[in-house]
C-alpha cells in the first residue's frame, strides 16, 4: 500500500537534527523527565493544524453515556479514574510533556508529494503470527515479530514463523524493530528472525525482558535491546516513532505513533480500553486525540471482537470474583489457570490468597 499528503514539511528535518539530536542519535531514545514543568497558556497548546482536521478524541465523562442504567455509578467513577490519570496535578497531556517533544509535534508537518508502504508479513485475518514492515524511501522499520501456534492441518509443526523474504531482500534500508507488547504472538518469533536479520530493538521494560529471555533460551547474544519510556520518540532514519500508553492484558503495552515523511500512521497495538487497570494508568486517550488533531495518514487497529456489541470489563473485576470464590470455598484447594503473561491476574489471585490466609504454590 502507498499513500501520500497535500501536506508540507517546512524544515522538520533541519529542526529535529540540530534541537534534538544530543538525546535522540540514531535511534537511542529520548529524556522523557517530567518533573518541574511549566504551564503554558492555552495558545500553544494548538499544534499546527494547517488541514483544519478535527480530533477524534471526545471527553471521556461522555465516553460511557449509552450504556445501560445499572452501570452509571461505576461508569462515572471509571471516568473519573480516566481523568485524573491522564490529567496529572490538573495538566493536560500536552502541557506534561517535555519541552523538546512539545516542540517536535508542534514542527512536524508532511511532505506534499512524499509516499510510504505499509506492508504487513503476517498477522491480517489471522490470530498471532503479528508483523508490519513500514517503508519511507530507504528506511524499514519492522513492528512486532510473532509467532502463531499450527492449525489441525499442519502436522508435525511446533511454530509457525513470518516469511521474511522481503526484509532479506532489504536488508539494507531495515533501521530497527519497535515493539508493541509483549506477547507470543508479537515476539515469539523475534529469536528466530534475528538470526538472519540483525536489528536493533526497541520496546518497553517488560517487553525486553521477555525478548531478553528468548534471546538467551536461543543462546543468542550481542543483539541490542533498547528500553523506551510512554511519549519517548525514537528516530529510525526519516521516521520517528512515539510510544504510547495503553491497556491490554499484559501490562507495559504501547500504541505507536509513527511519523514519516508523507504523514502519521497510527498503530494501536492490542488494547481495551480499561478505566480501573490494576496496574499502572489508563490507556492515555488524551494522547490519541492530540495526534488526531494533527491528521492521521493511517490507523492500524487491533479489530480483535470489534463486531461484538458491548464492552470489555475492566480487569479489576477479576478480582471480586476472586474473591467471591476464596470466600465460599475457604476450606477447599483452590486451581487457577491463565496466561503467565498477564501479571494483573497473577497479582490478583496472590492478593486474594493472602487477604484469606491460604498457600500459593506456583
Amino acid at each position: 500500500m502507498s499513500f501520500n499528503t497535500g501536506n508540507k514539511m517546512k524544515s522538520f528535518e533541519e529542526y529535529f537534527e540540530k534541537n534534538m539530536k544530543n538525546n535522540t542519535s540514531k535511534g537511542d531514545t529520548q529524556s522523557n523527565n517530567m518533573n518541574n514543568k511549566k504551564q503554558f497558556d492555552n495558545k500553544n497548546n494548538k499544534l499546527n493544524n494547517k488541514d483544519g482536521k478535527k480530533a477524534f478524541g471526545k471527553k471521556q465523562n461522555n465516553a460511557n453515556k449509552n450504556f445501560n442504567s445499572n452501570k452509571n455509578n461505576a461508569n462515572n467513577q471509571n471516568n473519573n479514574n480516566f481523568q485524573n490519570s491522564n490529567q496529572s496535578n490538573g495538566q493536560t497531556y500536552i502541557e506534561r510533556m517535555t519541552a523538546k517533544n512539545r516542540k517536535f509535534l508542534e514542527h512536524y508537518n508532511p511532505k506534499k508529494d512524499a509516499k510510504i508502504k505499509i506492508i504487513p508479513l503476517g498477522g491480517l485475518n489471522a490470530i498471532g503470527m503479528n508483523i508490519t514492515v513500514i517503508e519511507d524511501e530507504n528506511d524499514i522499520i519492522v513492528i512486532d515479530c510473532g509467532n502463531a501456534f499450527p492449525t489441525e492441518d499442519l502436522l508435525g509443526i511446533d511454530l509457525v514463523i513470518p516469511d521474511v523474504t522481503y526484509l532479506k531482500r532489504n536488508q539494507n534500508k531495515i533501521r530497527g524493530m519497535v515493539l508493541t507488547h509483549g506477547h507470543e504472538d508479537h515476539i515469539g518469533a523475534i529469536p528466530y528472525i534475528l538470526k538472519e536479520l540483525n536489528m536493533p530493538i526497541y520496546g518497553t521494560k517488560l517487553t525486553l525482558a521477555l525478548v531478553e529471555g528468548k534471546l538467551k533460551e536461543h543462546k543468542l547474544v550481542g543483539y541490542k535491546l533498547n528500553t523506551v519510556n510512554f511519549s519517548d520518540i525514537i528516530k529510525l532514519g526519516n521516521m520517528y516513532v512515539e510510544f504510547i500508553k495503553t491497556n491490554h492484558s499484559i501490562v507495559d503495552s504501547a500504541a505507536l505513533a509513527i511519523y514519516t515523511r508523507a504523514g502519521i500512521v497510527m498503530h494501536t497495538g492490542d488494547f481495551k480500553v480499561d478505566y480501573t487497570p490494576v496496574f499502572g494508568d489508563t490507556i492515555d486517550l488524551t494522547h490519541f486525540a492530540e495526534i488526531g488533531r494533527m491528521g492521521v495518514l493511517a490507523l492500524l487497529s487491533d479489530s480483535t471482537n470489534a463486531t461484538k456489541q458491548g464492552f470489555t470489563m475492566s480487569e479489576r473485576t477479576v478480582g471480586k470474583i476472586f474473591d467471591s470464590i476464596f470466600n465460599e470455598h475457604n476450606n477447599d484447594r483452590i486451581i487457577v489457570s491463565t496466561f503467565a503473561s498477564n501479571v494483573d491476574r497473577v497479582r490478583q489471585v496472590i492478593d486474594t490468597a493472602a487477604k484469606y490466609g491460604r498457600k500459593v504454590a506456583i
